[in-house]
């Protein structure tokens, strides 16, 4: 195997030189293209069109990828193993586990229609899943590398490569963004298959990361683990060059509380998705983004508009269609609908939650990052999950888990929380169900999962 092919191309440059430090264990340009060698020709050999594999490891993403670019077939990243209760979302001509042995052929939906795909490499993306089954979104190489950008003011004059963290699973739209934004540009990606917060911050510490794209959920556990550790008089966490938001709505209060805890570090607001694509990049520090870059032409061909509420994208990054049967959230004149609830506030166009996330309590609907919004807003609250619990009476109860400061009187800390919602939201927002956790439950992108 060897060059045009971009990925196998930019594993070539870096034989010698760590790509993936997974698990501790580091994987070399060189390791990653004799292994993706070894694969594309198997591939070759079974006249793959269409190959999946289920990955835990970002190591097996960049082989994956870089052997079915060159073997021009398309690649299905997966979660989770097929099998006969739960098929695979497409048909596959070459399942592999997160080894790279291949494993029987697991049933799999009847081949949906083509989306425009005319064979070759394509990378298939299966969405989030926050708010249930994950759909499989197509991508073109050029559109997931169109807003990777080399080294820049600090981390040039730096003079090491930057190392990034993978707080996201690896085959997620954000986990590989991460990876190849590390591959492309000459970082080394900090991963681990285990994806807790405390897991990931202690990977931070020991293998000094320079580089951390994580949710704000994310961002809210390292916020209170710092303060742990500096009360207990241990050395800080390891300064960052560079600090990323993106997949949930963030709001000023964290924005303010994370400049002050790394004020050295860039820090960007990222709005991606897995249908949209990359789209913009904020670093000016304020929650949203500019209403100016609304119904104009942005970079690289972005268009943005707000329609009914949401907010809705024209742009050469979105994926080109689902390919596990849906039909693509487009509008009439062909603008993608991105299920993001925003409202123009000045000049800022802020977000406000998921369309699909809303809560039907009795027939009234909760926003849930509004009532997280009000109980963040509490000196005892480090995080809050607001989620539906079903009910027989009104089809849904407004519930709420809670991860309290440590020390704080969780019976005081309840009453406080029911005083204040009560008198800031309305009645059917009032959290029916309160229970205090030392985490809140969140999915493989971590995003707060919605459900039970």
């Amino acid at each position: 195997m060897s060059p045009p092919w971009r990925l196998a191309g930019a594993l070539l440059a870096r034989l010698e030189q760590p790509v993936v430090m997974q698990d501790g264990q580091p994987f070399t340009g060189g390791a990653l293209f004799e292994a993706a060698g070894e694969l594309a020709s198997e591939l070759r050999r079974r006249e793959a069109q269409r190959a999946g594999c289920v990955v835990q490891r970002a190591a097996t993403v960049g082989v994956f990828l870089a052997a079915c670019e060159s073997a021009g077939c398309e690649a299905v990243l997966l979660r989770e193993l097929p099998t006969e209760s739960q098929p695979a979302p497409l048909t596959l001509d070459c399942l592999l586990d997160d080894r790279l042995i291949p494993q029987e052929p697991s049933p799999g939906a009847a081949p949906p229609p083509s989306s425009g795909w005319e064979g070759g490499f394509h990378v298939v993306i299966p969405t989030s899943g926050s708010t249930g089954r994950p759909k499989m979104a197509r991508h073109g190489l050029e559109r997931l590398l169109s807003r990777i950008r080399p080294p820049r003011g600090a981390d040039r004059a730096a003079g090491e490569p930057p190392r990034w963290l993978m707080t996201y699973h690896p085959a997620s739209f954000a986990g590989l963004q991460v990876l190849l934004t590390g591959w492309m540009t000459g970082g080394v990606v900090l991963a681990s298959r285990e994806l807790t917060a405390a897991a990931l911050l202690r990977q931070w510490r020991e293998q000094g990361a320079t580089h951390v794209s994580a949710t704000p959920t994310f961002w809210r556990a390292w916020l209170l683990a710092r303060a742990a550790v500096l009360a207990g008089g241990a050395p800080d966490f390891p300064p960052l060059r560079g600090l990323t938001l993106g997949g949930e709505r963030c709001d000023q209060f964290l924005l303010d509380r994370l400049a002050e805890a790394a004020p050295q570090a860039r820090m960007v607001q990222i709005y991606a998705s897995t249908e949209a694509g990359a789209l913009l990049a904020v670093d000016d520090g304020r929650a949203g983004f500019p209403a100016a870059w609304l119904e104009r032409e942005g970079e690289g061909g972005v268009w943005l508009r707000v329609r009914d509420g949401l907010l809705e994208t024209a742009s050469p990054r979105q994926m080109t269609g689902y390919v596990s049967g849906e039909a693509p959230p487009v509008s009439e004149d062909g603008w993608l609908r991105t299920g993001d609830r925003v409202e123009i506030s000045g000049d800022r166009v802020l977000f406000l939650g998921r369309e699909d996330g809303v809560l039907n309590v009795g027939g009234a609907k909760v926003d849930p990052e509004r009532v997280e919004a009000v109980l963040l807003s509490l000196a005892g609250v480090a995080e809050a999950r607001v989620y539906g619990l079903p009910s027989a009476m009104t089809g849904q109860l407004t519930a709420v888990e809670v991860v309290p400061l440590p020390g704080v009187d969780e019976e005081g800390l309840r009453r406080e929380i029911l005083g204040v919602a009560r008198s800031r939201l309305a009645p059917h927002e009032v959290p029916r169900v309160i229970d205090f956790v030392e985490r809140v439950a969140v999915t493989g992108t971590g995003k707060k999962q919605r459900g039970r």
